[in-house]
């Protein structure tokens, strides 16, 4: 117990003995303080224990939102990169083939497989592929794709 509880009790326990005459009847009082005193200390500790786990409850929510935050804050800049891109840059146009997100990336030649930023799927480049097969089809791709309608 800290000092000046227990400095407290015997002053309380002292002036009983003063006050209650009867043997029996301080030691009635003494316990039944006593049960007071425990009822009142397990009362205070559950709801010490039912603030620190709303308190938990409280850190797990915010750290769900910070990460939610930081998510949606990358797929900002992503917009916002590709919304102010420069439009002399050397950028590839890439039409994903799991989604059909279209999006556009700087990469050279030496990069053989790039992750899509909507499906995160990985997308194999071909570089040694014809840069003028719609020529060689007479104007039509083969009709293997769902963006250009060319094939129509």
């Amino acid at each position: 117990m800290h000092s000046d509880l227990k400095k407290e009790m015997e002053i309380f326990y002292k002036e009983i003995e003063k006050i209650v005459k009867d043997k029996k009847e301080q030691e009635y009082i003494k316990e039944k303080f006593l049960d007071f005193i425990e009822n009142a200390i397990d009362a205070m500790m559950k709801e010490i224990d039912d603030r620190e786990d709303k308190l938990e409850e409280l850190s797990r929510k915010s750290d769900l939102l910070e990460s939610n935050m930081m998510e949606l804050q990358d797929k900002v800049n992503y917009i916002t990169n590709e919304l102010y891109e420069d439009e002399e840059d050397d950028d590839f146009e890439i039409i994903c083939p799991y989604c059909n997100f279209e999006f556009q990336a700087d990469i050279g030649e030496d990069i053989q497989e790039i992750r899509c930023p909507e499906c995160e799927n990985i997308i194999e480049l071909d570089w040694n592929g014809n840069s003028n097969e719609e020529d060689n089809n007479g104007g039509c791709c083969g009709g293997g794709c769902s963006h250009c309608k060319g094939c129509e």
